[in-house]
């Protein structure tokens, strides 16, 4: 029966060889996850064995991982702002700039209660952090996303963290009563932008992008493609304090079938 730390290094080494990034911290979330612990607790029991029926889902952990399945999905969760947010299939995987965007965005907003939009809301992470870190400046924080499973994911977020929000299917705004100025950058009280969540070239029904299996076998598709090659950039977030309005810009996310 081999130890803990003999596991480790053999999928750590197997990982490698099928061209897995960052292969030994892939390995030890994945072995954390089969014993329900976490990693820091895995130091303190290399000398553990490790039983047939820990192996057993730990190797079809592995396959999927080296098959490209992001390491998100196999473990169900992805931590962001702090907090741990339900991921799937469903949504794109945030990225760590998207981190960056609610911390300015938290800096840009001023303090007065704010209505907040996240269109393209995917898996909510963005909304539901806006709404638990105003806490009380959100009057009201809604999610809409043209994708009904990835709502469901959203909500399941805000119920897991305890976020009041709300949530609507829309094809961008084709559903949301938004007031005039909201489409002017015109008297906006702030505006920013953020990298795409995967860098590419949108063109005629489908977007272009790197080689990335996870990509486009394992996330939501509707996330990825696009139908308007005139819609590069879209106000996806916004922000709308009681008398003026903060317009966030991020690229387009949503697809029209």
């Amino acid at each position: 029966m081999k130890t803990l730390l003999e596991v480790l290094q053999s999928g750590t080494d197997y990982l490698a060889r099928q061209g897995c990034d960052e292969a030994r911290a892939t390995m030890q979330h994945l072995m954390a996850h089969v014993l329900h612990c976490n990693r820091t607790a895995l130091y303190s029991r290399f000398d553990r064995p490790v039983e047939e029926a820990e192996l057993a889902p730990l190797r079809e952990l592995l396959k999927r991982r080296a098959a490209g399945e992001p390491l998100q999905h196999l473990l169900g969760f992805t931590e962001f702002f702090r907090r741990d947010f339900l991921t799937d299939a469903r949504a794109l995987i945030p990225r760590p700039e998207t981190e960056e965007l609610v911390e300015m965005v938290l800096k840009k907003i001023p303090d007065r209660p704010v209505r907040v939009l996240d269109m393209g809301t995917g898996s909510g992470i963005i909304g539901v952090t806006l709404a638990l870190e105003l806490k009380e400046r959100a009057k009201e924080v809604v999610l809409a996303d043209i994708s009904p499973q990835a709502l469901d994911l959203a909500l399941e977020n805000a119920m897991r963290l305890g976020a009041r929000v709300s949530t609507v299917q829309t094809d961008l705004f084709e559903n949301i009563p938004l007031e005039k100025p909201v489409l002017r950058q015109e008297g906006a009280d702030s505006s920013a932008s953020v990298p795409e969540e995967y860098p590419g070239r949108i063109n005629e029904g489908k977007t272009v992008c790197p080689a990335k299996r996870q990509l486009t076998r394992f996330q939501s598709a509707s996330a990825i493609h696009v139908k308007h090659t005139s819609l590069n950039a879209l106000i996806l977030i916004i922000a709308i304090p009681i008398e003026r309005i903060i317009i966030i810009r991020i690229p387009i996310r949503n697809d029209i079938q």
